[in-house]
This record gives structure tokens, sequence and C-alpha cells, in this order.
């Protein structure tokens, strides 16, 4: 009778385990993440759903292109980024923003260290300089470290796709307190870098062309700045977008490199990049004032906005137009779980048969 009571009580732990996995399915909307719900099923005791709805779903899966496939990834990510606490995303905002800022000090050292190619070939001098910097980016890419500007398009996705998995107001709760957090963070780690790298410059060439690059920056007037920032971050968010493609690390740093190398080379304003490179050039000796990178870093950051904002997050997920929202009527009826009441007991497992 102990084993027969005791052999009940398994397989009844283990029917109401496969039961709560069965009604948390219809919740889940993203086919990518139910599918790996479903192979998760038949770890805890009961075999996987049934054939039928598996191919549903491999269907669905298989029917979507990999663009539409990397749009819905980062809605996913940008669903949850913010709802972290705020240590967590400070402490993630310090390390993107020393990534960065690496990615910066390679790009000094290369310009300032060929400043007879500036002269004579100033393209190519630029492009090449520009190659170094998407190191930076590719650790972030890597590692997961929270970065402003690529938080400004993944908290706007969620609001963008219309996700009724939260509210507006959660939407925009969660996206003031990302923007605002990971922006300090990001400053912070910048600022300290700044400090820490510019005694590898001091009396070099590559000191005289940081704080050229800085007087630079600050002279354009705000539209112009304005208007670089919004290139800048389209291609830096493209570059995520295309990292999000590809399913490997090294096949991460490839899709991304091209379009960070040419917002670059190009001269472009990136935000979080100035938060280095401004207070880098005043500690090399550039004639700015504090007043100076807040004229440059006040439309730099607005103009970042609009370009994640709108001209990759809304326009890149219209063109696409995932089917988020026939996701969600297909799952919500298809995987509407039968009367777990009327659920039969599982058979013993050959374990429990044995000792029986």
């Amino acid at each position: 009778l102990y084993v027969r009571s005791k052999n009940l009580k398994n397989m009844f732990v283990r029917n109401m385990r496969y039961s709560l996995f069965k009604s948390c399915l219809p919740n889940i909307r993203h086919p990518l993440l139910r599918l790996g719900l479903m192979s998760t099923s038949s770890q805890i005791g009961r075999p996987a759903l049934s054939n039928e709805l598996k191919k549903e779903e491999c269907d669905e899966v298989k029917n979507l292109s990999e663009p539409q496939k990397a749009m819905l990834y980062l809605n996913e990510i940008g669903l949850t980024r913010g709802e972290r606490n705020s240590g967590q995303i400070f402490t993630s905002a310090l390390l993107g923003g020393a990534y960065l800022s690496w990615g910066g000090a390679m790009f000094v050292l290369l310009g300032g260290g060929t400043a007879e190619a500036m002269d004579t070939m100033p393209g190519l001098h630029k492009a090449l300089s520009a190659l170094i910097f998407p190191i930076g980016l590719t650790s972030i890419v890597v590692t997961g470290a929270d970065l402003l500007t690529s938080n400004m398009s993944y908290a706007s996705l969620p609001i963008i796709s219309g996700d009724e998995r939260r509210t507006l107001n959660k939407k925009i709760s969660s996206l003031i307190h990302l923007w605002t957090i990971s922006a300090a963070g990001n400053f912070a780690a910048s600022c300290g870098m700044a400090l820490m790298t510019s005694h590898l410059f001091i009396d070099t060439s590559m000191a005289t062309f940081a704080a050229a690059l800085a007087t630079k920056k600050v002279a354009g007037s705000t539209v112009y700045i304005f208007t670089k920032a919004i290139g800048a971050n389209w291609l830096v968010n493209l570059a995520i977008f295309e990292a999000a493609t590809a399913k490997s690390s090294p096949g991460k740093a490839a899709m991304l490199w091209l379009p960070i190398t040419t917002f670059v080379a190009l001269g472009l304003e990136h935000s979080v990049a100035n938060f280095y490179f401004l207070p880098l050039g005043y500690l090399c000796g550039a004639d700015i004032t504090y007043a100076d990178m807040l004229h440059n870093l006040a439309p730099a950051i607005t103009g970042n906005i609009v370009g994640a904002s709108f001209f990759f997050s809304y326009l890149q997920w219209k063109a696409l137009d995932p089917p988020l929202k026939s996701n969600t009527r297909v799952l919500s009826t298809s995987a509407t779980p039968t009367n777990t009441t009327n659920t039969p007991l599982l058979p013993p497992t050959k374990k429990e048969k044995q000792v029986e």
C-alpha cells in the first residue's frame, strides 16, 4: 500500500506539472518561444504536446522570413528590457559605455597615428580608421550590455508593434526608465574611460587628432548635428537588426561591421560615442567648454531618438509587417487547453514499475 500510494503521488505531481505548462502555453505568443516551451515539457515527466500542434507551430515559424523573425526577436527583448531593476540596468550600461569607449580609443589611435594619410588621402584615411571602431558594438551585442542608442529602438518597438501583453502606460514607463538609467550609466563609463585613456595620448599626434575631433563636433549648428544624429542611430540599429539575423557570434560581428563603419567614416553624430570623444578632446587640449558639449549632446540625443524610433523601428516594422497579431489569434485558439480535470493520470515510469 505504501509503494502504491507513493507511485500515485508521483504520477499526480507529474500530471500537475504538465497541466501547468499546458495552461501557460496560450499566453506565449512568440512562435519560437512556444516551440522551446513545448520541447521543455518533455523534460518534466510528460511527452511533448501533440504532433499536430507542434506541426502547426513549426509551419508558422517556417512561414516567417529571417528578417521577420529578427524583428519579433527584437520586440521580445524590448518588451522586458526596461522592467529590470535600476541597479542591473546601470551596471550593464556601465559596461556598454566602456566597451564602446574602447572602440573609440582604437579609432583615435589609428586616426591620429596616420596623420600623414589624413592630408594626402582623406577619404581612405577616414574609411580605414572607421574600420576599427565596431569592436565596441560587437562586444556590446555579444555580451548583451546596455547601450542608450540601441535601447531607443528596443523600448519603442513594443509600442509600435501594438503588443498587448503590456499596457501603453507600462510600455512608456519602461521606456523612460530604460533610457534614463542607461544614459546615466553610459555617460559615467565614457567619462571615466576618457580620463583613463587620455594619459595614453597626451603629447602625441593622437591627442591632436582627439582635440580636433571634439572641436569639429561642437562647431556645427543644432540642425546640422540633429540631422547627422538621425543617420547615425538609423545605421546603428540597422546593425543591431542585421546582427539579430545571424546565429553565431562571428556572424553577428560580420553583419554589424559595415553599418557601423559607414556611420563613423561619414562623421555622423552618435550620442554615446560623443560621451567619450568630447571629454577626451577636452582633456587632450581642445578649446571647448561644458556648454559647447551640451550644444552637441542635446541635438545628438534627440536625433538619435528619431533615427532609432522612426527611421528604424517604425519603418522597418511596417515594411516587414511581422504577423504578431495573427500569431495571437492562431495561438490563442489552437493551443487552448482542454478540461484539465479530465486529463488521465500518466502511466507509471519504468523505475516505478520496477519498485512495484
